[in-house]
């Protein structure tokens, strides 16, 4: 907002006035890309276009200069072209520049080039310039993969975007989480497989949800942040602390007070057996005879449908049992996302159930991101201190072969 308000807005003075055709305003949005770059306020690898998208759609609201400039000539050569019949001065400049054939006089008929739009509108060029966005993302393979939840009916953009709207992160760590959901990770000269496993091609997504050695470590972690974040906001709605310190709280297994009793990953006794009888947290609201399951789940894209439903109805057992057991209504919750921050459009829905705050859920959604980096970040720096010491041991060791003299024998080993 900083850099659109007070850099990029003086744009609107010189256009129109100065002769500045497409490729000056490119170049503009060029060098303002070298300076994030070298602020690391974006990352390089990172995707250039989403820069440019809203942050309701995962973007980062940058404006650009190109498409800007578009919108103001458009809406200027509209308005000159509307009032020449009874203002002589504007006719008078209209046709000057016609002459000119300046890039504002041929405005129209470039825009329905580049954009291929026939009536070339205000509305209808916001439009194709966000699309154009997306098809430059498409055709690229890594950073077209956080955009395929775009044509999944069942996820909703602006939800997934609440930590980018609401949240309050600084910007290099943005930069950080969104190179992450690009997934454009370059892993070097290291191992191509899973270095934890073996079995799998090292991606973004195998590390960040499909490892099954890191099921008991980073992902556990990831997991129970999320549970304790959740945890904290019950304590403060039941009263039982008035606190936003969630790096000092710690999760108690059974609290209890006269509102409510929460507990958290504890089994709950049952007259029958029953399997699946630890849910993550357990919520009984005293007042108004509501028990809540509350059911966490980290996953990624491709999975994030399936997940739900399961958490949905893994707990149906123990939800009828309890009802019969504590004489209350029950209700079970999935809080489910991927790795990277995409929720279903059912997802608004279960936040409200909690009573989930949008600065908390986007802290949530910041967590989670950046639980992630640090998974892969860790794993990243690994590979590299491994390919280090290992090219250091060969030269320490061709380096005692060459002061004995062999120098043969140290060129073949």
């Amino acid at each position: 907002r900083a850099i659109n308000e007070h850099a990029i807005s003086l744009i609107n003075y010189h256009c129109g006035l100065q002769r500045l055709d497409p490729a000056d305003f490119s170049s503009l949005d060029l060098e303002i890309r070298k300076i994030l770059i070298g602020h690391k306020v974006h990352l390089r690898p990172g995707c250039g276009e989403r820069l440019y998208l809203p942050r309701t759609e995962m973007g980062r609201g940058l404006q650009n200069v190109e498409m800007r400039s578009e919108m103001m000539l458009l809406q200027l050569h509209t308005t000159l072209e509307g009032s020449r019949n009874f203002s002589t001065r504007r006719a008078v400049i209209l046709q000057k520049e016609e002459e000119a054939r300046t890039h504002l006089a041929l405005i129209h008929s470039y825009l329905e080039i580049k954009y291929g739009l026939e009536n070339v509108t205000l509305k209808g060029l916001g439009a194709a310039q966000k699309e154009l966005l997306y098809n430059e993302i498409n055709k690229k393979y890594s950073h077209s993969k956080l955009y395929r939840s775009r044509s999944n009916q069942l996820v909703s953009m602006e939800d997934s975007s609440i930590w980018m709207k609401y949240g309050n992160n600084r910007p290099r760590l943005e930069a950080n989480a969104c190179y992450i959901q690009d997934r454009n990770v370059f892993w070097g000269t290291g191992p191509t497989r899973c270095q934890h496993c073996g079995d799998s091609r090292k991606t973004v997504d195998h590390l960040a949800t499909r490892c099954a050695r890191l099921l008991g470590h980073d992902y556990t972690r990831r997991h129970n942040e999320v549970v304790r974040c959740l945890h904290l906001h019950l304590l403060n709605k039941y009263k039982f602390r008035r606190s936003k310190r969630l790096r000092s709280h710690s999760v108690q297994e059974v609290v209890e007070n006269d509102l409510a009793e929460i507990r958290v990953d504890t089994r709950i006794k049952t007259d029958i057996l029953i399997k699946h009888n630890r849910p993550d947290i357990f919520v009984f609201d005293k007042k108004a005879g509501v028990i809540t399951l509350i059911e966490v789940g980290i996953t990624s894209q491709d999975q994030l449908n399936i997940v739900e439903t399961e958490k949905k109805r893994k707990y149906d057992l123990l939800a009828n049992e309890l009802a019969l057991l504590y004489k209350a209504k029950t209700r079970i919750i999935p809080y489910v996302m991927t790795w990277d921050g995409v929720v279903t459009k059912y997802h608004r829905s279960h936040v409200k159930e909690i009573g989930l705050p949008r600065n908390v859920e986007a802290y949530v959604q910041t967590l989670v991101l950046h639980k992630t980096l640090e998974t892969i970040s860790l794993e990243k720096r690994r590979s590299i201190d491994e390919d280090v010491d290992c090219h250091e041991a060969v030269s320490a060791a061709v380096d005692r072969l060459c002061e004995n003299g062999d120098s043969q024998t140290a060129l073949d080993k």
